[in-house]
């Protein structure tokens, strides 16, 4: 008897080179009604969502916070979503579905903007480098520009087909 089986899998990509957090000099800043992070960036092309390093300060948080990506080119919404912030783990990534795929023949650079509504105390932190880590990028705090980059990933993701035989006597 010959039985094939077939498996599909999907996984994460990361695309470019992105600041993935892991730097001994990051920073957090806690995000609140009086925060607002920007970082212009160059786009990725099929870019499906985007991921960013979040410190919960090993407490549980209540309320949100709002992530926009925009095309700097085309103006494109690639989302804008407002995100639970009760279930974030402690320093760790929090990924974001784009509802558009990113597409660098439109738009050569795009705009990631955080903002929140809670209150000191009672918001996620952002993690940020204290180096430059992306070639073309800039970082703002409240319009201040920054010298270093979010600790951002873009992500794709790819279906694999694998096929395994298994024979069984």
């Amino acid at each position: 008897v010959i039985v094939v089986s077939i498996t599909l899998y999907s996984y994460r990509t990361t695309l470019g080179k992105q600041s993935n957090g892991n730097n001994q000099a990051d920073i957090v800043v806690e995000l609140t009604k009086d925060i607002k992070i920007k970082e212009e960036m160059p786009a990725i092309d099929g870019s499906e969502s985007v991921s960013i390093k979040v410190a919960t300060f090993a407490r549980k948080n209540d309320g949100t916070f709002n992530i926009k990506v925009t095309g700097l080119d085309s103006k494109t919404n690639y989302v804008n979503k407002d995100v639970n912030i009760r279930t974030l783990q402690d320093n760790a990534f929090v990924t974001i579905e784009l509802d558009k795929i990113i597409d660098a023949n439109k738009d050569k650079s795009i705009s990631i903007e955080l903002s929140s509504e809670c209150n000191k105390g009672e918001g996620i932190g952002i993690y940020y480098s204290a180096n430059k880590i992306v070639e073309n990028a800039s970082l703002s705090i409240n319009e201040y520009e920054q010298i270093g980059d979010l600790s951002v990933k873009l992500l794709t993701e790819s279906d694999e087909l694998n096929l395994f035989y298994r024979i069984a006597i």
